[in-house]
């Protein structure tokens, strides 16, 4: 008696979802099609727009202006990197060790500075 109860029970809850879930419809409504073409053409326009923005134009392209700038900066680096060398042995080391006093060669800052300006001359 008590299995009849549940399995009837379980029959009709299976068959009051069935009538909840409704029919599956044959045709799509009319305005969720135009609400989805909108939907689609917007996506459309935005695909085209970032694309063309996203590429770089022509006129970014490295030229030889750009390869100047470059061994300027790499020259300006050297630069700063030589004095860097020249003033660290001057600067107190960490931990109360100190160093001897080493005094880089004169002329080394301008002998890279030379071989940069070289270099770029025969870029030209």
């Amino acid at each position: 008696m008590c299995r009849q109860l549940l399995t009837a029970l379980v029959v009709g809850v299976i068959f009051v979802g069935a009538l909840e879930m409704g029919g599956a419809e044959g045709k799509p409504d009319p305005t969720q099609l135009a609400a989805m073409a909108d939907a689609l053409k917007y996506l459309q326009e935005l695909d085209k727009y970032y694309s063309q923005v996203s590429r770089p134009s022509p006129r970014s392209a490295p030229g030889p202006a750009s390869q100047i700038q470059a061994l300027e900066k790499t020259l300006k680096f050297l630069q700063l990197q030589e004095l860097g060398k020249m003033y660290s042995h001057m600067a107190r080391p960490r931990f109360g060790k100190r160093s001897e006093m080493v005094l880089p060669p004169g002329d080394a800052l301008m002998e890279a500075s030379e071989r940069l300006l070289e270099t770029l001359a025969r870029r030209r």
